[in-house]
């Protein structure tokens, strides 16, 4: 067995050999014990910090140090991000075993799951998900990973961020959710992704439109289709007094199909 005990000398789980290959597939076992995630683990034998590719094949006993976010300053914080938004993974991984936290934001308030999911790099996604990250953190124009994430068409990570809980209808701070936000640049997974998740479909930003107002502004005929057929409401006004179809009509033009379905 392999016996991992506290500091102060509890006993905290015991674990046969076979169910632990290495020193990272048992602190992903720990992390329900303790409740903190591998980067934030340190396992010791004999008073000696064990890396996390140590193989772990005879009965031991081990140690388990659990540690608090180290202090950074703001050109680490902007390295994170930097090699997030880069894809570098092993980089992000490293300055994660710090441990740095990961939510902190850059001068623009993005955080690292923000660099990761503008560019579409998912397992740097999943590392940061894996590492606790915040997932609802907002930059400075209010926009969260899933806006990013739902504007740039990257529906893996989109789906990824949904099911791991991320709150699908926070608005940023033009009032758009992540479907305006889909919409307005007609990118069709993230809309039906983003529908499928149970999202808000009628929800107004600060001007009063909702995504279909968009999706129809900007042309998007397969968008506006979509969000018909989900039940997006045609009748809304936004704060100019049009609806949908007054944008549709005017540049939708030799769809009339849909214009109808819009009145």
């Amino acid at each position: 067995m392999l016996r991992v005990w506290t500091p102060g000398g509890d006993e905290m789980v015991a674990i046969p050999v076979e169910e632990a290959i290495d020193v990272t597939s048992l602190k992903k076992q720990l992390q329900k014990s303790c409740g903190l995630p591998r980067f934030r683990q340190r396992l010791l034998r004999e008073s000696v910090v064990l890396d996390d590719d140590t193989k772990l094949s005879s009965p031991a006993d081990l140690q388990l140090v659990l540690l608090p976010f180290a202090d950074v300053d703001t050109s680490q914080v902007t390295s994170i991000v930097s090699a997030a938004q880069r894809g570098r993974a092993s980089a992000v991984e490293e300055m994660l075993k710090l441990p740095q936290d990961p939510s902190l934001g850059d001068h623009e308030s993005r955080t690292a799951l923000h660099g990761a999911c503008m560019n579409g790099h998912m397992d740097v996604v999943q590392l940061l998900l894996e590492s606790g990250c915040d997932m609802n953190a907002t930059d400075n124009a209010g926009r969260t990973a899933l806006h990013l994430a739902s504007g740039n068409g990257y529906v893996k990570i989109l789906r990824l961020l949904v099911e791991s809980a991320a709150h699908v209808n926070l608005r940023d701070g033009f009032g758009n959710t992540a479907l305006h936000v889909a919409a307005c640049e007609g990118q069709l997974g993230s809309v039906r992704a983003l529908l499928q998740s149970g999202i808000c479909k009628d929800m107004v930003d600060h001007s009063g439109r909702t995504a279909l107002h968009d999706a129809s502004q900007n042309g998007h005929i397969a968008t506006v289709r979509v969000l018909l057929d989900a039940g997006a409401s045609r009748d809304l006004e936004d704060e100019d007094g049009l609806t949908a179809a007054t944008y549709f009509g005017r540049f939708c033009f030799g769809h009339m199909d849909l214009v109808f379905k819009l009145h």
